[in-house]
């Protein structure tokens, strides 16, 4: 089987550890999730996720090729510029929100005289 089972996986993320550090400035990935069940599982478990292939085309630093050409997904780097985008569209909203009910208050106001 090619699974792998644990009560936590933790990913090294010491500064001291890298290199070329720089701020991220997320943008949209436009890439479809899928749900598929892999070949190989006997069980057929219904799997969600996206086409390696398919993610290549649109943000190629996301894939890896190993020495056969299987193309695989570094999920945790998807997900990570996935989640700082959602983070980055949330305070868009906010900001636009918190100024529409500026407004809303100000035209109330402007009513009630």
């Amino acid at each position: 089987s090619n699974e792998a089972y644990a009560a936590d996986f933790i990913a090294t993320s010491d500064s001291t550890l890298k290199k070329c550090i720089k701020a991220y400035h997320p943008e949209f990935i436009d890439i479809p999730y899928k749900s598929f069940v892999f070949k190989a599982d006997s069980n057929n478990f219904k799997r969600i996720g996206v086409i390696a292939q398919d993610l290549q085309l649109v943000r190629p630093e996301f894939v890896r090729e190993d020495e056969n050409g299987i193309l695989s997904v570094s999920y945790r780097d998807l997900h990570s510029a996935e989640i700082a985008y959602l983070k980055d569209q949330n305070k868009i909203l906010t900001e636009k929100v918190n100024s529409l009910e500026e407004r809303l208050l100000q035209i109330e106001s402007k009513l009630n005289k």
